[in-house]
């Protein structure tokens, strides 16, 4: 959905829009072409050396353009003036594997304008919605206020190279035309008289002449700021040809990937997901809500002053050990972003030992699982092997892990030390194991051993211990029941949980929708109380028995949906003895 709405605004990018004022401009931020994403570089490609002219010292040559090539001419003029620009010197940007995931490229990769292009990419996103609640309105205003900030900043050090802009400059001379008028007199036969002098007009076109004229002198900012929006190059504010940018490359990368991560989060609210997911989903995007704002403030008042992650995230510096490992997976130049593959090795080096020493077969996929939650992939433990072939190697060397999204990591789950956090995890992988073995004793010596605030936990985990709740021992069960109710008062455990037994109840298997059922009510999940009342409608007895305990148990709430339910087919049941006496009378 989000290709098809970038292209149709590419296609209506017409010269009419040059004429736009500046208010309906600054009113609707996607009214050029939606500039291309950053994870598909193809497009770069198919402009050959030869087709460029690059050196301001040599006479400039006319440009053919193919006016049957779909697109405004605009967007293949300055396509061929800076497509050298854009193109890495080392070769395609696109090898190694085609599109990459929304992670985003490292620092090496990033063109200049590619914080430009996904605030407005994130922006015509935005506006695609037909319906947008409060979080994703303060997204688009926090958004808008980051572009205005970067506009306000001052340009000098962020231009591009001098043949760069010599080129956009002799572009926008080409197009002097705009500055005679189309209603000169054919008949006074003096070629110079529009060259030495204001051209003689008719009386009768002199109220438009006054219009036009007064539109000269914005004709080439007008020029400059459709190049921009139309090809993602040129001027981003009129007058200015340099690209969006805080001033630090570093900086502007980490941006660029919590744009491309809003992005991704609209994206999966667009396809149409579950309550409960969609609330998830929110949450996620107003912490990223709140973190350009800390960002956008950083780009303006503390930038000069940061020397290291501490100097942004002073509660890192809390943690020396997670502080040292941060440095050491970013390296000397890395003060706000990394990439994955540098995340993974060093990590493995570390920590493999350790892992290998008490869980052989968890050290991997621990590792994994939590690089993969740093940056909300859960792909990465499916898909990660200790030597990555290929083009999953070449992805995971551009992908980017940023101080920020570890940071998140760091307070999410109050890990202290990243050693002890994996051995946790990994001792969790026999954790839930054992208690699907089905040996009563080993169970019950494992919930009794285990300690809920270690858990991650991984979603299988929780199946298994929800599974336990209807077990045959009735020990199990109880013991079972304690445990989960232990975490209702942990934040951590409490959300991964209610959001993995609530999807359970929407999926197929009335044994695992009655297990879910129960836990749900052993946690107290209240935010969950629509999906339990769904399945006091179920057709199996059993689980709708155990539906309606799960709402008694939710408290007043609780009850008063069940007193409701109750009421509503009380009345089902009377209204369908009427019909049926109804039809009899009738007979």
């Amino acid at each position: 959905m989000s290709a098809s709405f970038a292209s149709d605004e590419a296609d209506v990018a017409e010269d009419s829009e040059w004429e736009r004022t500046e208010s309906q401009r600054n009113s609707c931020y996607n009214c050029g072409s939606a500039a291309p994403s950053l994870c598909s570089d193809g497009h770069l490609s198919t402009v050959a050396p030869e087709d460029v002219f690059l050196d301001p010292a040599d006479e400039l040559k006319p440009v053919e353009l193919d006016t049957e090539e779909p697109g405004s001419l605009t967007r293949q003029l300055v396509k061929r003036l800076t497509s050298s620009e854009v193109v890495p010197s080392g070769g395609s940007s696109a090898e190694g594997g085609g599109s990459l995931s929304w992670a985003g490229e490292g620092s090496r990769a990033f063109l200049e304008s590619s914080l430009e292009e996904a605030i407005h990419s994130l922006l015509m996103k935005l506006e695609s919605l037909t319906h947008r609640c409060r979080e994703l309105q303060d997204l688009e205003q926090e958004v808008m206020r980051l572009e205005d900030l970067l506009k306000c900043r001052l340009p000098g050090h962020r231009s591009r190279s001098s043949s760069l802009s010599l080129t956009v400059e002799s572009a926008l001379e080409s197009f002097d035309f705009l500055n005679t008028s189309d209603f000169d007199d054919d008949d006074t036969g003096d070629d110079n008289a529009g060259v030495s002098s204001p051209p003689q007009k008719s009386p009768l076109f002199d109220p438009d002449a006054d219009g036009i004229e007064s539109q000269h002198s914005e004709a080439r900012g007008h020029l400059s700021e459709a190049l921009t929006e139309d090809t993602g190059v040129g001027n981003s504010v009129a007058g200015s040809p340099m690209p969006l940018t805080t001033g630090n490359e570093n900086l502007d990368v980490a941006i660029v990937i919590h744009l491309q991560y809003c992005n991704h989060l609209i994206q999966l609210l667009a396809c149409g997901v579950g309550v409960w997911q969609r609330r998830s989903l929110l949450l996620k995007l107003s912490a990223q809500t709140q973190l350009l704002e800390e960002l956008a403030e950083i780009s303006v008042d503390r930038l000069g002053a940061l020397t290291s992650a501490a100097d942004v995230l002073p509660s890192l510096a809390e943690r020396p050990r997670l502080m040292t490992l941060w440095s050491e997976c970013s390296g000397s130049s890395g003060l706000f972003h990394t990439t994955l593959d540098r995340v993974f090795q060093h990590m493995k080096q570390s920590y493999a030992a350790a892992l290998q020493e008490r869980h052989p077969r968890s050290a991997d996929t621990v590792i994994s699982m939590v690089v993969g939650e740093m940056v909300d992939r859960s792909d990465l433990a499916a898909t990660h092997t200790p030597s990555p072939p290929g083009a999953a190697a070449a992805t995971l060397s551009r992908d980017v892990l940023t101080v920020f999204q570890f940071h998140n990591y760091i307070l999410e789950h109050e890990v202290q030390d990243m050693q002890t956090h994996l051995l946790h995890l990994a001792r969790e992988e026999s954790f839930a194991e054992i208690l699907s073995s089905g040996d009563s004793s080993l169970c019950l010596a494992e919930l009794e051993e285990v300690a809920l605030s270690t858990l991650w936990p991984r979603n299988i985990t929780l199946k298994i211990l929800a599974s336990l709740l209807t077990a045959e021992d009735p020990q199990v069960s109880k013991a079972a029941a304690d445990y989960l109710s232990s975490g209702a008062s942990n934040r951590h455990f409490r959300t991964r949980a209610v959001e993995c037994y609530t999807q359970a109840l929407s999926e197929a298997g009335v044994q695992s929708q009655r297990a879910a059922c129960s836990a749900l009510g052993c946690l107290q999940a209240v935010e969950s109380i629509k999906t339990v009342i769904s399945m006091c409608d179920s057709a199996d007895e059993e689980l709708r028995h155990v539906a309606i305990e799960t709402l008694l148990a939710f408290g007043d709430e609780g009850r008063l949906a069940y007193e409701q339910l109750d009421t509503v087919v009380g009345e089902m049941i009377r209204l369908g003895t009427r019909r049926g006496n109804a039809v009899t009378t009738a007979f």
